[in-house]
Order: structure tokens, then C-alpha cells, then sequence
């Protein structure tokens, strides 16, 4: 199961759940892409993907790769599916278009005199290949995590990502051991936690130069490095052993004399 991002972390918390709902009540999600969408149910350990509602009921189950329960928490993994869109609604250059699936149920009582409740929660990996003009393979996992939905067309939304579209986000702060930066790459609203062109994972290159534009401190990594933690703090510190304000550029390359995939810069001070 992917590594549980701040965000997902924070809906775990401060969601209010609903009431504990019989045993066996389905759940729903919703993949979409170009205009179409794929509906996913999820019941009992099994999962139906469909291009329609009423397809749902037809579509042959998916049982899960791994399944556990205590009395708090029941977990359901399923290993990659592929996602039945149409070549029209994939994003131009797609040669395989998958998702792997984990559903969660939390169940707790508050307090002896409060009846219990639950909260069911998705996290979606879409895994996209897409095969450039120059017939060079580019592979992007995409993570996506929220409440089930309780009917399928007001389900949740998971887009499918738009290699076109890459932006990458940085927060950096002073602190006293140096800087802390953390990026996050995304293609409109989906979060992308891994690129790779052509067998290379994605680089990213972190300068920080100071007020008169000298180089005091620079880091490469993976995008893994540069991530937040639970709180949404930045894991990373570059140390620096001059004061002032900084400013600091971030690029993504897959790999060394690569084309670019993002970049951005910011001043902190």
C-alpha cells in the first residue's frame, strides 16, 4: 500500500464519520478521464469496474489480493486493474492505464455514551504509461485518497493524470538548522509521486542561492526525499551557513541531460 500522505492522514482525523452502517454496504469511487468515467464498486472484498452504473451490476468482481480486519480497522487490497476506458478518453500516447485499489474501514466510539461510528476511506494508485513522439516510454504513478462514496454518480472523483500538464509546487521555510523544502508534483488536481522516462527515475535538483546570487547549498533527489510528512512539514533540511533571504529553484529531469519535466522558484527570507 502507497506510503499515507499528509492529506490522507488529515482526513482520517478530522473527518466526521457517519454512523456504523450494516455489514456488506457498497461503496463507490469514480475514475475519469477525457470526459468519461469508469465506476468502481467495492463490497465485501470484492470490486466491479464499469464505464456505466447499470454496467455495475454485469461487471465480473475483482476479489481482493489481501484482505485483514481487527475491531477497528478492516483493510481490502487489490492488485493492478486495468481500467476499461475507451482510447479517445486515454491521454494521447497511453499504452497501459491501471490502478491498484486499498479500501479501509475505521470504526470507533468517542465516548461509552455515543454510539460508534465509521469512516470508510479509498486510496487509488493510477499507473499510466504514455509513449512520446520519439517512441521514448514515460511512467507515472498518481496517488488519490477520500471517503467512499454511498451512490455511484456523486462518488468521489479520481482524474486520471495529464502528462501535458506537470506543475510542481514547492514550500520551503528558514529554520535554524538551514532550509526545509518539500515539492510535490501534480497534472491538474492529481498528485503524481513518480515519473520515470525510459527506464530513469525523475531527479529533482534543488539550488539555493543567496540575496547577491551566490550558490550557498544545493540537493538531488527523488521526489520521495522532497515530500512532507503527516503534518505537511517538509522531511528535507539543506543545511546553509549564511543568513538573509534565499532564493531557491527546484527542476525535475529524468535522469541527466534529460528533457525537463517542471520547474519551480521561490524566495524565502
Amino acid at each position: 500500500m502507497p506510503r499515507m500522505h499528509f492529506a490522507f492522514a488529515a482526513l482520517v482525523v478530522a473527518c466526521i464519520a457517519a454512523p456504523v452502517s450494516a455489514a456488506g454496504k457498497p461503496e463507490y469511487l469514480r475514475i475519469v478521464s477525457g470526459g468519461h468515467a469508469v465506476f468502481v464498486q467495492y463490497q465485501d472484498g470484492k470490486m466491479r469496474m464499469a464505464g456505466s452504473v447499470p454496467g455495475l451490476a454485469t461487471a465480473k468482481p475483482v476479489a481482493a489480493a489481501a484482505q485483514s480486519a481487527d475491531k477497528d480497522v478492516a483493510s481490502a487490497s487489490f492488485t493492478e486493474v486495468a481500467l476499461p476506458f475507451p482510447s479517445q478518453a486515454r491521454p494521447a500516447g497511453c499504452t497501459h492505464l491501471g490502478g491498484f485499489f486499498t479500501f479501509l474501514r475505521f470504526t470507533f466510539r468517542p465516548a461509552i455514551l455515543l454510539p460508534t461510528i465509521e469512516l470508510r476511506i479509498f486510496t487509488a494508485t493510477i499507473q499510466l504509461v504514455v509513449r512520446d513522439p520519439k517512441g521514448v516510454d514515460w511512467y507515472y504513478l498518481a496517488l488519490a485518497n477520500d471517503r467512499t462514496g454511498d451512490a455511484a454518480l456523486t462518488a468521489p472523483m479520481v482524474r486520471v493524470p495529464d502528462p501535458g500538464a506537470l506543475n510542481m509546487t514547492m514550500v520551503a521555510q528558514v529554520v535554524p538548522t538551514g532550509i526545509s523544502i518539500g515539492l510535490e508534483v501534480t497534472a491538474g488536481l492529481t498528485r503524481i509521486t513518480t515519473v520515470i522516462r525510459n527506464g530513469k527515475n525523475a531527479v529533482a535538483h534543488v539550488a539555493i542561492r543567496d540575496a547577491k546570487g551566490r550558490l550557498v547549498a544545493s540537493r538531488s533527489g527523488e521526489l520521495s526525499e522532497f515530500g512532507s510528512d503527516e503534518n505537511g512539514r517538509p522531511r528535507l533540511t539543506v543545511p546553509v551557513t549564511t543568513s538573509g533571504g534565499y532564493t531557491i529553484t527546484a527542476t525535475l529531469v529524468a535522469g541527466p541531460g534529460d528533457p525537463l519535466v517542471a520547474r519551480k522558484s521561490v524566495t524565502v527570507r
